[in-house]
């Protein structure tokens, strides 16, 4: 079997966790690491990710990089908004390369939405390739999920999703984006000019419930508060101390005709200990059929996310030219055939 050639553009946490499974999946091979930081142009690959090929050097020319290589999928794996994933996007799909990327905003996209899902809309059809929005959160716990599970039942009258998350495995960059590490007036403000948003993917995993089922959400709320830290703590690449900000409690709303049906929330911390609290995943059904579900310990936020990136990487690379979100892919389990 010819192999699927892959390339992964941002090799941070989630992507460097990628290139580690990729290289041990039969029928993928790594062929292009893309980075952002010109000190790492050049260097090899093995540097920051030892079981990286030999042969495999970090680039930070995304365009040429791609058009030399010309992978059959391209995984964006580095930021969280469209217009911060854009160029990356145009790089890939100009290369002719399947796209999955995990930009939160990108989970529930309509091409009437603003300037740039047009263009996402527009490259897909230019280039006739796939851009396909992955991820663990939206893309799976708070979505595809819930309905798996609803697929059981015979009416649906609600659905409550509940999430704890250990964040303790994301670098600082991320941690900020997500609350933590701030004084709690800084939390607020940050809060407030929206440097800060928590967990981003609620409005896209309610819309991606909404449509599935056939009653589309026409109104989202999102209510984040801080969880403060009661002791100092080390974290991956720096201190917490106490009194800062070490998570979020997170509830999101999704209404249809001023009813409000969907519920979601999530605790999201790196000390969840002080919490009294264990990762966790829990899934409700309400209707004539009651149904309800539990993933015990819960899913995990890094290593859940780097595999449902390299198992729906076959299910990429076949997806009709367009633009579509992770429940296109349907269940895309692991290969478990030898390398």
């Amino acid at each position: 079997m010819t192999p699927l050639r892959v390339a992964i553009i941002g090799v941070g946490v989630i992507g460097g966790g990628v290139l580690r499974l990729a290289v041990r999946r039969a029928g993928l091979e790594v062929v292009a690491a893309i980075v952002r930081d010109a000190g790492l142009n050049g260097r090899a690959a093995r540097e920051i990710v030892p079981e990286a090929p030999g042969g495999l050097t970090l680039s930070t020319d995304a365009a040429g990089t791609l058009q030399r290589t010309r992978p059959d999928v391209a995984i964006v794996a580095t930021r969280s908004t469209l217009h911060e994933v854009l160029p990356q996007l145009r790089a890939a799909a100009a290369a002719g390369a399947a796209i999955a990327c995990t930009a939160e905003d990108l989970a529930h996209i309509r091409p009437e939405d603003s300037a740039e899902t047009a263009e996402i809309f527009a490259l897909a059809d230019r280039h006739q390739v796939a851009i396909v929005a992955i991820g663990l959160n939206p893309g799976f716990v708070l979505d595809l999920w819930p309905l798996a599970l609803a697929s059981l039942a015979h009416d649906v009258t609600a659905i409550e999703a509940d999430r704890v998350v250990d964040l303790s495995g994301f670098g600082p960059r991320v941690r900020a984006s997500l609350g933590i590490g701030y004084s709690p007036d800084a939390f607020e403000q940050e809060l407030a000019r929206g440097a800060i948003s928590g967990h981003r993917g609620f409005p896209e995993s309610l819309r991606l419930l909404g449509d599935a089922l056939g009653r589309p959400v026409d109104e989202t709320r999102v209510e984040t508060r801080p969880i403060i830290a009661k002791a100092p703590r080390t974290l991956l690449g720096g201190e917490l101390a106490a009194g800062q900000t070490a998570g979020v409690r997170q509830t999101a709303v999704g209404s249809s005709g001023g009813a409000e049906w969907l519920r979601l929330t999530m605790i999201a911390s790196v000390a969840l200990d002080e919490l009294d609290e264990a990762p966790v995943d829990k899934v409700r059904i309400r209707g004539s059929t009651e149904l309800s579900a539990a993933i015990s310990p819960g899913t995990k936020a890094v290593a859940g996310t780097v595999g449902r990136i390299v198992n729906a990487i076959p299910a990429v690379a076949v997806a009709a030219p367009g633009v579509h979100t992770s429940l296109a892919l349907g269940i895309t389990p692991p290969s478990l055939r030898p390398r």
